[in-house]
């Protein structure tokens, strides 16, 4: 087996995940949105309120990271931050009116990304992909 980063899995996914990254946010860049902002409103928009643990979780990120990407949303008029009403120690997050709307005029960067990523693949060999993936997931995560 070859040993060079150009022949080692590893190497070609975290490539691939940087470039997955760099492409939706230069997607996102003139709505002046990057990549975890987008990702915080696409669960508000499936979830409409959530707490900042729940959306930590979901994440999984750290607290001091979330709180950066919300306060910035805060800032843009995307979301406001509020006290649970059943417990006042819980801190929610939800869409304002405006960042309804501003969601609603915003591309699924995902989709855009997915046609430049696939493009000239065969079906065939992204479904081979997707299974040698999958099977390396299981590797690293079945005891």
């Amino acid at each position: 087996m070859i040993d060079l980063p150009d022949h080692q899995i590893g190497h070609w996914v975290r490539r691939l995940n940087h470039a997955l990254i760099y492409s939706l946010s230069e997607t996102l860049k003139p709505y002046e949105l990057g990549h975890s902002q987008w990702q915080v409103l696409s669960i508000l928009e499936e979830e409409k309120k959530i707490s900042i643990k729940k959306l930590r979780e979901k994440l999984n990120v750290e607290s001091g990271t979330l709180t950066g990407v919300i306060d910035a949303l805060i800032r843009k008029g995307w979301v406001i931050r509020e006290e649970d009403p059943q417990d006042r120690r819980i801190k929610v997050i939800m869409m304002t009116e405006d960042g309804k709307k501003k969601w609603t005029s915003l591309p699924n960067p995902k989709k855009v990304v997915r046609q430049k990523l696939v493009q000239d693949i065969s079906s065939e060999d992204l479904d081979i992909a997707i299974k040698v993936l999958r099977h390396a997931h299981h590797n690293l995560t079945t005891k």
